[in-house]
């Protein structure tokens, strides 16, 4: 599913990182870098988002590590995040 929609890297954030996800209510929260092809983003982006959504069985909400520029909760995601998927 990563190189289908050319991702360089799929991370996991907060309580799915960590251990203390709820399996019932929490959602999956996940950082992620496309790679240099820019075609196609927005089509990428929402296929992935449907994709990850139909394998986990729950939400998900993506983030572009790129463009995170709150640098309170990149503080907060750095200590809580795990590498899923690295091209």
């Amino acid at each position: 599913m990563c190189r289908r929609y050319g991702l360089r890297k799929l991370e996991v954030l907060a309580s799915a990182a960590c251990g203390d996800f709820d399996q019932v209510d929490s959602d999956v929260d996940l950082f992620f870098d496309f790679d240099a092809d820019s075609s196609g983003l927005a089509h990428r982006f929402f296929g992935l988002m449907e994709d990850l959504e139909r394998l986990l069985g729950r939400k998900v909400d993506l983030v572009s590590s790129q463009d995170l520029r709150n640098l309170y909760l990149l503080q907060a995601a750095n200590q809580r995040r795990g590498t899923l998927y690295a091209a």
